[in-house]
């Protein structure tokens, strides 16, 4: 009897554990036939330019990336293949240039301590001295004015051009408002420096570089 009980319980474990199989296999899906394996989606919205970013404007940069040094050249003097301009300089008189110095003046006024030299050709360069120094040693050249031919400005204008010529390399200058006869040429964006070309006869006679707020 209780052989008889123990094989019918063992035959019911074994039927349960085939329709618990069955439930399980009914249940999975084949690839094929149930549902497909998940895709993989990139998201590329990162590499793709955004439609709000502005265009580049290559202009204004290079606007922008104009060096002052090429913009402060402007106001300088070629003598000799050696620029001389205004500002501070290194050393004594003549900066590297082949001028020489007929006569120097040193004076003090209003606090400022100033010097002015006349060269064997006529030129003349003003500036203001270094505190404690006696001459123009490292000083600071605030104008040069020349009648000399032979000398060129930034652009390449020199004493004995037309009008017209000069124009031509200064399309920027503008009448000068004083008693004589020329033009003046200036960047108000770097301070009070312009260039005077001097004419008469529709001739240019002389070309003064200064720094200085007078006109």
């Amino acid at each position: 009897m209780i052989a008889m009980k123990k094989s019918s319980i063992f035959i019911m474990m074994v039927l349960l554990l085939l329709m618990v199989g069955c439930s399980k296999q009914q249940g999975e899906q084949s690839p094929s036939q149930g549902a497909q394996a998940p895709s993989i989606e990139t998201d590329t919205s990162s590499a793709q330019p955004s439609s709000d970013s502005e265009p580049h404007d290559s202009s204004s940069l290079s606007s922008e990336a104009e060096p002052l040094y090429q913009k402060l050249q402007e106001y300088s003097i070629t003598i000799d293949g050696k620029s001389l301009g205004l500002g501070s300089q290194v050393g004594a008189f003549p900066w590297e240039t082949t001028l020489e110095k007929r006569s120097a003046d040193y004076w003090s006024m209003d606090g400022f301590d100033s010097f002015e030299i006349t060269c064997e050709d006529g030129t003349i360069i003003q500036g203001l001295r270094g505190e404690g120094i006696k001459d123009e040693n490292n000083g600071l050249i605030t104008e040069i004015s020349t009648s000399n031919p032979a000398y060129q400005t930034y652009r390449g204008a020199c004493v004995g051009m037309s009008s017209a010529d000069v124009l031509a390399l200064y399309p920027e200058a503008v009448p000068a408002k004083a008693d004589q006869t020329g033009y003046c040429f200036t960047d108000e964006g770097i301070g009070f420096k312009r260039i005077f070309f001097w004419v008469k006869d529709d001739v240019l006679t002389s070309i003064v570089i200064e720094d200085g707020i007078d006109g």
